[in-house]
């Protein structure tokens, strides 16, 4: 058999995708919205024990919830980027003047708009994700049906996100899925680590109410990062393929 040869270069390897422009732009959102989540979900016994006086038993049940807003994010967010890709795939064939029913992607055709294919459905589910996260500190106030509602749809929206920008990111690596993959976990899970240990003590500082205003802000403050994947993501993913077809050839 073959000797895998794991050096520390095969380590550190997917490190260097961070230091592609468009990836670490839609990598770094999708973190920051996963970490607003994160605090969502770690901070929801403490609060809900509080406001409403839940046991830890009933509070387990208040995670139905954001379970299913899990599950939901993730299945229909797959029927729409099908949808999408194939709307994008029709509009390139009519642009380009090829029989309608090409199938095409970003390694036939490196000038596929897939950043554009990808991202057609980010800006509602984030606009949606945003408003959520902002109401859900006053629903505390209300009775328990709102913030657990609130809760389904902070968890859909952030797990559409983070599929979408999966993705994308495989998208724009082709070939190399699972090292784009390990570095997608590595930054969300550090980035969020660090929300979830701070979202307690800015409770404590300012309330929840505030606190979940602030980490919607965070999110709109993020919104240009959209804007520059979707503005300048083609040209800077066609010269990484330019860098790399040099490399193959100069091999």
């Amino acid at each position: 058999g073959k000797k895998s040869n794991v050096t520390w270069r095969t380590v550190v390897a997917p490190l260097t995708f961070l230091g592609e422009k468009d990836v670490f732009v839609t990598l770094f959102f999708g973190s920051i919205v996963y970490t607003v989540w994160s605090m969502v979900t770690s901070s929801t016994s403490d609060l809900f024990e509080q406001k409403y006086g839940l046991n830890s038993m009933e509070v387990g049940l208040t995670f139905l919830g954001n379970g299913f807003g899990c599950m939901t994010g993730s299945y229909t967010i797959g029927y729409l980027m099908d949808y999408n890709h194939k709307r994008t795939e029709r509009e390139y064939c009519q642009q380009h003047n090829l029989p309608i029913d090409t199938r095409i992607n970003s390694k036939t055709h490196p000038d596929f708009p897939i950043e554009y294919a990808r991202m057609r459905n980010t800006w509602w589910i984030t606009a949606v994700f945003i408003v959520s996260v902002a109401v859900y500190g006053v629903s505390l106030r209300t009775h328990l049906a709102l913030p657990i509602i609130l809760q389904f749809v902070i968890a859909y929206g952030s797990t559409a996100i983070f599929t979408i920008n999966s993705a994308l990111v495989i998208d724009l690596y082709p070939g190399a899925s699972a090292s784009a993959t390990a570095v997608n976990n590595l930054m969300r899970c550090l980035i969020g680590a660090a929300g979830v240990a701070a979202v307690q003590p800015i409770i404590d500082a300012i309330t929840a109410q505030w606190t979940f205003v602030l980490l919607a802000g965070i999110t709109i403050a993020m919104l240009p990062l959209l804007m520059v994947e979707m503005r300048w993501g083609y040209q800077w993913r066609l010269e990484r393929h330019e860098r790399f077809q040099k490399k193959e050839n100069k091999a």
